[in-house]
């Protein structure tokens, strides 16, 4: 039911699961997945407003992947892991810029995590209170759907999660 509503909604939706402690905020931790700069901005001031009020710090993630072509066996190997993991604290940063301004009363941390964006969203979400997701909404001829990283963190996340549409 609440991914039908997730996917439909024009405003933030609030999928409530988790256990005891993530239900009685007992990490102090919002958490935020970032994907875009451009698409930051609603999702983080959301994600930002919600660690103001309930007093915990703020977790933004950005997940990143390296190019096929700078896996070690790829036979165009450069390796430059560095530069990709610069450019993704870039987005992550740009991302966040909104918030910084008036982020003196709430503790904003950045995780840029190599991997999938599922798998660094669903372990953020393991000590979190909230989980704080976009939305871009895909049509196909089966109707709207969420993308497989929403799908994901509204069925497995361990903690509450909330879902805003992108601008």
């Amino acid at each position: 039911m609440g991914l039908a509503v997730a996917a439909r909604a024009r405003s933030p939706v609030i999928v409530v699961r988790g256990n005891e402690r993530h239900l009685r905020r007992g990490y102090g931790r919002i958490a935020v997945g970032v994907d875009a700069p451009e698409q930051g901005g609603p999702v983080v001031e959301f994600a930002f407003g919600e660690a103001e009020a309930w007093g915990a710090a703020l977790v933004a993630v950005h997940a990143w992947r390296r190019p096929a072509r700078d896996v070690a066996d790829h036979p165009d190997h450069r390796g430059d892991v560095e530069r990709h993991r610069v450019l993704a604290q870039d987005v992550l940063t740009e991302a966040l810029r909104p918030i910084t301004r008036v982020a003196g009363k709430v503790e904003v941390r950045s995780q840029v995590i190599e991997g999938h964006a599922r798998k660094a969203l669903l372990d953020t979400a393991l000590t979190a209170d909230l989980l704080v997701v976009g939305v871009r909404r895909r049509k196909s001829h089966l109707g709207i759907q969420l993308g497989p990283v929403n799908h994901a963190v509204l069925h497995q996340a361990a903690c509450p999660v909330a879902v805003i549409p992108h601008a």
